[in-house]
């Protein structure tokens, strides 16, 4: 009587556990946090979540019916990825992580995260998960734009303080916002004496006029060029060629 007790609260125990296991299965299927696709290692769909439907833009009947094959999913690019995927459930029954794409229904492309593994010894039948990675792809994107727009940034202020030439950003207004060294061996202020102030302290007395006008020519696209006369820190004034963008 002991002994059947034991057997019987012990298959009570496991049914339990497997009860409970297929409603955390369940509530992981119908979570829509990940695609679910149940399928035989010959590529024909069994069952189907609806993120994965989302994912793809298909119908659940549209899939398990065959008309739209699964193997149709997966650009040509990837279908070795896939080949070798199913080779591994063949031989041991999970395969390893693997980042893919799918085509959606209207052509787009989707970068996903695959996992696969079968469903038990001796089943033809597996079971795979999918994990869209469109954000995470479009952060990686994000921060790698970020990186070359930094590195662009660097190698342009190089060549700013570099430049023989003198190199000065300013506002519409003409208030001088950046001073390269070039401007400062041409005209002799420093940095600190010139950001922050109008342009016009370049202008020999007479020429402060003629500002408003070419940064209205500037403000409307048009890029300036022109030879004109600037004034020197100690007062003496120089030729020169400009070009304003």
């Amino acid at each position: 009587y002991a002994a059947e007790r034991a057997a019987r609260d012990a298959a009570e125990k496991a049914t339990k556990a497997l009860r409970q296991s297929e409603a955390r299965f369940a509530r992981l299927r119908e979570a829509g946090i990940i695609g679910i696709i149940a399928m035989d290692l010959e590529g024909h769909v069994m069952d189907v979540n609806d993120a994965l439907l989302k994912l793809v833009g298909y119908t659940r009947d549209e899939i398990l019916s065959g008309r739209v094959t699964w193997s149709s999913l997966t650009p040509p690019e990837w279908r070795d990825l896939d080949a070798g995927a199913i080779e591994q459930l063949r031989t041991r029954g999970v395969a390893t992580l693997r980042e893919k794409e799918f085509v959606r229904r209207d052509g787009k492309r989707v970068p996903v995260l695959a996992g696969s593994a079968m469903l038990e010894d001796g089943s033809t039948e597996c079971i795979s998960f999918v994990l869209d990675l469109t954000a995470r792809k479009e952060t990686e994107l994000a921060i790698e734009r970020m990186r070359q727009e930094r590195a662009a940034e660097a190698c342009l202020a190089a060549l700013v303080d570099s430049s023989d030439d003198a190199i000065i950003g300013k506002t519409l207004d003409g208030v001088v916002t950046s001073w390269n060294p070039g401007a400062f061996r041409l005209f002799g202020y420093a940095a600190d004496e010139v950001v922050g102030r109008s342009i016009s302290l370049l202008f020999p007395p007479g020429d402060e006029a003629e500002e408003p006008t070419i940064l209205e020519a500037v403000a409307g696209g048009r890029v300036q060029r022109f030879d004109t006369v600037r004034r020197r820190k100690d007062g003496t004034e120089i030729e020169g060629s400009v070009t304003i963008s």
